[in-house]
């Protein structure tokens, strides 16, 4: 080989090893395209060049036969690892067995290589070796054109059908179509004729650069498709910033038309609810009046006048508190401890039983609140039950409706229950069943739970008994919520959206009320 052919031929394999190293480091970056199986069959062409220079400077000796061969094997070996490459830069993954026999024909090809070299080395004579064994025979270089060859129509056939399929593989399928034959006339002339000139490795450069331009492009274009979808995302976030402006907006009108209608509802149900004791009031003060009536009747008016005062107190004691905006002053507490103080207090008449079935952690709470809220449950739970009973506190471990750890605790009786559509307006206010009942007890509750963040949910089985369950959040989730302005958790925010900063929202069904008596 020429000097000039020589460092030719050095410079080509020095610019295919950089290729080949591009390539790798591109296949870290973008995996599962295959460019480390083409970043490592462009080093084994580079390699091969430069085993070649080293042949033809050895000439006819060990040195020049171990090069040659050297040569011929990782020049095999990069036509099955190009078509590896092939198949996964097309996304071809269903080619795994046509890979496998691939690999397994340039590892029969390079055993067969090996055997011969070993047979061969076995004529060494001295330093000098004979220059007829350092190219393999005809059968096996005519078993090696034919392997080369059947390699790229195979990989003529993989970039055809991409190209087919729509993918941007075109540029890549016309390069190695012109490769194709380039490379097969090296290879015979190397294996035939020990031609000094070859063309494979400007061609090898130029199908590189091919797939490194489609590359870019396929970069330039993802960034274009980035860049767009970070367009759309904004406006869409713009967009959805300022539906929620709108929907906050709407629902401040909602609240605040919810709170006129809530004035005429109310006014309604006040009149409904202090006209009865009224009357009777006023029955028994015309009755009072006559001059004929006895010692005995007039103490019994009497007593009628004070219990129907009471009742009108309690009546606007609950008013009072249900009207009243809930102010929750928050420390950490047990919520068995405060079950514990309830049950002490339990109605005359009635057993409350303490049960705790898992250990719970502390939960932001107002002691005097809850423990209002509870003793409304309880007594709802007494008069469900008039012939007496044992009403069971359980503390247990919860969840939230969006999966959020929660404090439980379960108000238990075993009472007559309540009717499926009963059940839908327990929570309404004014709602109630009993005749002497202002409806305020279980609405003053869920305001008082709701205001602590938490939820409460009614079960009830008619004739068998109802559970009311009560679901708060740990200390950690409302420290969390709270942490700066405006960083409630989302669940925490809707659990506590459902009281407007008005005040307390009323129902917009009409009260269902009892009948007079």
């Amino acid at each position: 080989m020429s000097g000039a052919v020589s460092q030719l031929a050095m410079v080509w394999s020095f610019v295919l090893a950089g290729m080949g190293i591009f390539f790798l480091i591109v296949a870290r970056r973008l995996p599962g395209r295959g460019y480390k199986y083409l970043g490592w069959a462009v080093c084994s062409i580079a390699v091969a060049g430069l085993l070649e220079m080293l042949h033809e400077a050895a000439g006819a000796s060990v040195s020049g036969f171990l090069a040659v061969r050297g040569a011929l094997l990782v020049g095999i070996l990069s036509t099955s690892l190009n078509l590896h490459f092939l198949y996964r830069y097309c996304g071809f993954e269903g080619a795994r067995r046509i890979l496998w026999v691939s690999y397994v024909l340039v590892g029969a090809a390079s055993f067969a290589n090996l055997m011969s070299s070993v047979s061969q080395l076995g004529h060494l004579a001295g330093i000098a070796f004979p220059i007829e064994y350092q190219s393999p025979s005809f059968a096996y270089s005519v078993f090696v054109l034919l392997l080369v060859g059947v390699h790229f129509l195979l990989g003529v056939g993989v970039l055809y059908r991409g190209v087919r399929g729509g993918q941007r593989v075109f540029p890549v399928f016309v390069t190695y179509v012109l490769l194709g034959p380039a490379s097969l006339v090296d290879l015979g002339s190397s294996l035939f004729s020990n031609s000094e000139w070859y063309i494979t490795q400007a061609g090898l450069w130029v199908y590189c650069l091919v797939i490194l331009a489609t590359l870019l492009f396929e970069i330039q274009r993802a960034e274009g498709l980035l860049h767009e979808t970070t367009s759309n995302l904004e406006a869409r976030t713009a967009e959805l910033e300022a539906s929620n402006a709108e929907i906050d907006v709407m629902y401040n009108e909602l609240s605040q038309k919810q709170q006129l209608a809530a004035v005429g509802e109310l006014a309604a149900a006040i009149a409904h609810e202090v006209r009865n004791p009224l009357a009777i009031i006023m029955n028994a003060v015309s009755g009072m009046r006559r001059v004929t009536i006895s010692e005995k009747d007039r103490d019994t008016l009497l007593s009628i006048v004070n219990e129907e005062s009471e009742r009108l107190n309690h009546l606007v004691t609950e008013l009072l508190r249900f009207a009243r905006p809930v102010a929750a002053s928050r420390g950490p507490a047990s919520l068995l401890d405060i079950c514990s103080r309830a049950a002490k207090e339990s109605p005359e008449g009635y057993t409350v039983e303490v049960v705790q079935n898992d250990q719970l952690d502390p939960v932001l709470v107002d002691p005097g609140l809850f423990r209002l809220a509870l003793d409304n449950l309880v007594a709802n739970s007494a008069q469900a039950m008039p012939d007496g009973g044992t009403i069971r506190l359980s503390v247990h471990r919860g969840t939230f409706e969006d999966g959020t750890p929660a404090a439980a605790v379960d108000i238990i009786d075993r009472g007559c229950g309540m009717k499926k559509e009963d059940l839908e307006s327990a929570k309404k206010p004014f709602f109630t069943t009993k005749p002497r009942g202002t409806g305020l007890g279980i609405p003053i509750a869920v305001r008082i739970v709701e205001a602590h963040g938490g939820e409460m949910d009614i079960e009830s089985t008619l004739h068998q008994g109802t559970t009311v369950t009560i679901k708060l959040p740990y200390e950690e989730e409302v420290q969390r919520s709270s942490s700066y302005p405006g960083s409630k958790h989302p669940s925490t925010r809707r659990r506590l959206r459902s009281i407007p900063p008005g005040g307390v929202v009323w129902p917009e069904h009409p009260v269902r009320k009892r009948p007079r008596t």
